[in-house]
């Protein structure tokens, strides 16, 4: 004689079967899961401009690397490099360079300038001395006489400044300007010539005081 099974465990059994069968799906549209969105990073746009002068008496090579992320300015490395110690291509430029800044004059050519006489300038006129007459030119802040005439000179410079990074060899001396140099040396306005926020007046300022500037761009 068959035992008969207890009615309501077989009702517990259905229940616990059907929310087996019945909550997954439920939770599912109940709770719909996160999406994970994978987004690329923006790739930084980043411009950097370098400017080259050449010290001949001292022999050294200047070569200025000014960095822009996203347009605005990160840092300014600042190297010189004995010219004996640059690789061939570069030394070749460089004395390219050299050779085509001089002009020889010719032999035939008289050497000799004609004289200006200006009588109006130190004769009398009536009796009354006239004084020379001189134009007041004023010097642009960014013209040649603001820039370093020997590596002594800008290396004393930039030594006397607070927190700048420089490290010197026998023949390589490597400076670094970023944006505490300025912070720490805001009184200085020289340097904020060698930081500049936009890279066109970097460019500017350089050419105007005798670099050769490029501008490379990622």
């Amino acid at each position: 004689m068959k035992k008969e099974r207890n009615p309501i465990l077989v009702v517990l059994c259905m229940i616990l079967l059907l929310a087996v069968i019945a909550l997954p799906p439920t939770f599912r549209k109940l709770i719909p899961r996160e999406e994970i969105t994978s987004q690329k990073e923006e790739k930084n746009s980043i411009a950097v401009l370098k400017c080259s002068k050449t010290f001949t008496e001292e022999q050294y090579e200047e070569t200025t690397t000014t960095k822009y992320i996203n347009g605005k300015i990160s840092t300014n490395r600042i190297l010189y490099q004995k010219i004996e110690e640059l690789p061939e291509d570069k030394k070749e430029n460089t004395t390219n360079e050299n050779q085509g800044g001089t002009t020889e004059i010719p032999s035939d050519t008289p050497n000799t300038i004609p004289e200006v006489t200006n009588p109006s300038i130190g004769e009398s006129n009536n009796g009354v001395e006239q004084t020379p007459i001189t134009s007041d030119v004023e010097t642009p802040e960014n013209s040649e006489s603001s820039a370093f005439k020997t590596v002594n000179e800008a290396l004393a410079y930039f030594k006397s400044l607070n927190n700048i990074n420089i490290k010197e060899t026998d023949s390589k001396i490597n400076i670094l300007i970023n944006k505490k140099s300025i912070t720490d040396n805001a009184d200085d306005m020289k340097l904020v010539n060698y930081f500049q926020d936009k890279i066109s007046d970097q460019q500017s300022y350089y050419e105007s005081i005798g670099y050769t500037c490029s501008i490379l761009e990622s």
